[in-house]
């Protein structure tokens, strides 16, 4: 089973830095390294999220919508909403 799912397109730290995360691995890889804050609802729910989604209990995209949701909640999106 893949943890690939479709982009998203997230700010950095820097205003010029544009991160598109496309699986649950590289998910839980910017949540440990380049997110905003280490706390938040939505960020816990996602990383769980992905960890799920690796031990093949949910979907990618189930983990997409929670990693996505947490991003929206840190303001970080660089996109439209879905």
């Amino acid at each position: 089973m893949t943890d690939k799912f479709t982009p998203i397109r997230l700010r950095g730290l820097r205003s010029e830095e544009v991160h598109e995360i496309d699986s649950c691995t590289s998910a839980i890889g910017f949540l440990y390294s380049l997110w905003p804050r280490k706390t938040g609802e939505k960020r816990a729910s996602a990383e769980q999220a992905c960890r799920q989604a690796l031990a093949g209990d949910i979907t990618p995209d189930e983990a997409r919508l929670a990693f996505y949701e947490a991003a929206l909640e840190a303001d970080i999106l660089d996109q439209p909403r879905d």
